[in-house]
């Protein structure tokens, strides 16, 4: 990833294969390096979306392991897939998570 311009797309792409080996690896925490390092460096790579979204999940997989506490965890998700509706709001990903804040809202606003 060192060796390729940061503008390029083949960079994004590594970042999310990273991602995934990661998060695959069980290490959510340096997972979400790579996705959040996608949706700020390469906000417009296809896989954008999907990363912005990963973002909330690992949140959510790190507040059920107990890993960081339920109120912080909670507000990160909550904002997660709210900054997915506003920049990828037409992407399958952003569907999900305007089901997930639903679902949330329903069940009294926590994640």
């Amino acid at each position: 990833m060192t060796q390729f311009p940061v503008a390029g797309q083949i960079t994004a792409r590594a970042c999310h294969i990273a991602a995934e080996c990661y998060r695959t690896r069980g290490e959510p925490k340096k997972a979400l390096e790579y996705y959040e390092k996608i949706v700020s460096n390469w906000p417009d790579y296809e896989n954008a979306p999907e990363a912005q979204f990963m973002i909330a999940r690992t949140f959510e997989q790190l507040k059920r392991a107990k890993a960081i506490p339920e109120a912080d965890a909670n507000a990160t998700i909550r904002s997660a897939y709210e900054r997915l509706t506003a920049l990828y709001p037409n992407s399958l990903a952003a569907k999900a998570a305007r089901q997930c804040l639903t679902t949330y809202k329903n069940q009294g606003g926590q994640p």
